[in-house]
């Protein structure tokens, strides 16, 4: 289930391209803010390595359980401050700081629970490995999937002016911590 809950977080951003773009990197030229936009959309997918290096090192020492801990909390808090942060009109360049230590946060925690959840499972299962850890990989295209409809039906309901005005808001904040 945190693997289902990591890639929406993490994939949600994309689908808000359009509002976060203008709200967070707003520019005279749409392209501009686009390219600013995925650059840290690029960043925090780059990052995803050195989270599972990281995350890897923890579990080692500290145990599987606290990586999942530890990384669904991250993606929480990250995802919820996120929905919470005033955007570049209201705070200028900080917005998009904030947005883009977020995502790297983002970014070092779904390298982290994937492998780390993995693991787990490899290492405390007799039985059914190959299934266990193929539903872990399975799964998160369905976080994509639930970020993909989540995203469409507020599009379909809000106009552009309430998407950008909340909104985008609702996407984001809105799960507790899960764990595995």
């Amino acid at each position: 289930m945190g693997t289902v809950f990591e890639w929406y977080d993490f994939t949600i951003y994309v689908y808000l391209s359009k509002v976060m773009s203008d709200l967070f990197f707003p520019n005279n030229d749409q392209r501009v803010s686009f390219l600013l936009y995925f650059t840290v959309f690029i960043l925090s997918y780059l990052i995803r390595p050195l989270g599972g290096i990281l995350f890897g090192y923890i579990g080692d020492r500290y145990g599987r359980k606290k990586v999942l801990f530890i990384t669904l909390l991250t993606m929480t808090v990250s995802t919820l401050f996120m929905g919470l942060i005033p955007t570049y009109q209201e705070i200028g360049v900080l917005a998009p700081l904030a947005i883009l230590i977020l995502r790297l946060a983002q970014g070092l925690s779904v390298g982290g629970e994937g492998i780390g959840a993995t693991t787990l499972i490899i290492e405390s299962c007799e039985k059914g490995k190959s299934f266990l850890t193929s539903i872990i990989w399975a799964s998160s295209g369905v976080g994509i999937l639930i970020a993909s409809l989540v995203a469409t039906s507020l599009f379909l309901i809000f106009d552009s002016n309430q998407m950008l005005t909340f909104g985008w808001r609702m996407i984001l904040p809105r799960k507790p911590v899960h764990q595995h």
